[in-house]
């Protein structure tokens, strides 16, 4: 079952250009952490709402990293097609990711830790990414 959820996740973002396997994996890590996060906090939503905002703030980090992810597979992967226009385009989507980034952290401030906490949870999967690949590298 997650193998199959996670072939469905790589095509969606296989066709939107998504070609490296290091970002599929990246995109694949934290879409997980995101369902599992947003799952158990329905389930245990009686006990209070501190998992539904670390979803959020899970998928805000998805969201602001498909961004940059976005910006620069257009910005490296058109060449000489790639102009101006285009790039303020882009420029402009990626700034008002943070902006309803921040627009998001200051409407729930009251439920800040989560959030950020949430928001994080990106870091922790770029870390297990990077373990995983140290052995490839030789001293």
């Amino acid at each position: 079952m997650l193998k199959n959820a996670a072939n469905r996740i790589d095509l969606f973002f296989y066709k939107r250009g998504a070609h490296a396997p290091e970002l599929l994996f990246l995109l694949r890590a934290q879409i997980f952490i995101t369902a599992a996060s947003l799952l158990l906090g329905l389930a245990l939503l009686w006990r209070g709402s501190w998992l539904l905002f670390f979803a959020l703030g899970s998928a805000l980090a998805l969201f602001n990293f498909w961004g940059l992810a976005n910006f620069s597979i257009k910005l490296l992967g058109s060449g000489a097609r790639f102009n101006g226009i285009i790039a303020l385009r882009q420029f402009f989507s990626f700034v008002f990711r943070f902006l309803l980034t921040a627009a998001i952290l200051l409407f729930f401030k009251n439920s800040i830790i989560p959030l950020v906490a949430g928001l994080s949870s990106f870091m922790l999967v770029v870390t297990i990414w990077g373990l995983t690949r140290l052995p490839q590298f030789k001293a």
